[in-house]
């Protein structure tokens, strides 16, 4: 259970976020999603201790994640990052590995449980195959697969992910994010995705902030949220709100001027 209250953060005393509230269960997801600028990855580096919150709360399971280690944070949240910088020789095998850093104590090597979880992790994203590829051998989908492993790898009843689906072809922007829904419902992980695509996040997550100029102006469901109203009023722009013929859920199409 993720719990944020009252926050608030300035960069150069311009308000990047403000007076944001946000409730997020165990075993849900909830997609952050606005125009760019909005707020979106603001919000996910102060969850994940990237950023120090300025004022207001961020608690999971009831323990206050403000005032946390790095090592501590880590054994809570696992974030996939939009752009990772990692060492262009690291192999993908060490970029999972690094998941389980922050299980282990300081004198000791990975044991054969931790390197079971690795591969289980590379496996599902189906990344096992690149265990020996080095991170420059790497196309960009291949190493957001990798990042998710390490993610997954780390076990943290809080998953983070800033636009995960950016890199990916079709099968895996649905694959990935299918995994993400099999993974809450076995382990009860909860998760975050800021993303712009709204037609992946209406199909894939319980629950939808929406986001402008550092504020939430909505919180809601996929078919409560995703209206050609409130589109309009956060991106400017006119839509038609379909509905999925196998989901039932909203899909986002922009309307065309013909001329």
């Amino acid at each position: 259970m993720l719990k944020i209250s009252n926050l608030y953060y300035s960069f150069s005393e311009k308000a990047l976020l403000e007076d944001v509230n946000i409730f997020l269960p165990a075993g849900h997801t909830l997609g952050l999603v606005g125009p760019n600028g909005s707020g979106k990855t603001t919000l996910i580096k102060l969850i994940s201790g990237v950023l120090k919150i300025q004022t207001g709360t961020i608690s999971l399971d009831n323990t206050l994640l403000n005032n946390l280690t790095a090592r501590q944070t880590a054994i809570k949240v696992a974030t996939v990052p939009q752009d990772p910088h990692l060492p262009p020789y690291l192999r993908a095998i060490d970029v999972v590995l690094m998941g389980r850093n922050c299980h282990l104590k300081t004198t000791k090597w990975e044991t054969q449980g931790d390197l079971d979880i690795v591969e289980h992790a590379m496996q599902v994203t189906e990344t096992w195959h690149l265990t020996s590829k080095q991170v420059y051998e790497l196309s960009g989908g291949d190493l957001q697969r990798v990042m998710i492993a390490r993610a997954i790898a780390q076990q943290t009843p809080l998953m983070l992910l800033d636009e995960p689906t950016a890199n990916l072809d079709l099968k895996y922007q649905h694959h990935i994010l299918a995994l993400i829904k099999t993974l809450q419902s076995e382990l009860g992980l909860a998760t975050i995705l800021a993303i712009h695509d709204m037609n992946l996040a209406s199909q894939y997550c319980d629950t939808i902030a929406l986001l402008k100029n550092g504020s939430v102006n909505l919180v809601g469901t996929p078919t409560e949220i995703l209206t050609n109203e409130n589109i309009t009023g956060v991106y400017g722009v006119d839509t038609h709100v379909i509905v999925h013929p196998d989901t039932n859920l909203p899909m986002i199409v922009p309307k065309i001027k013909q001329s």
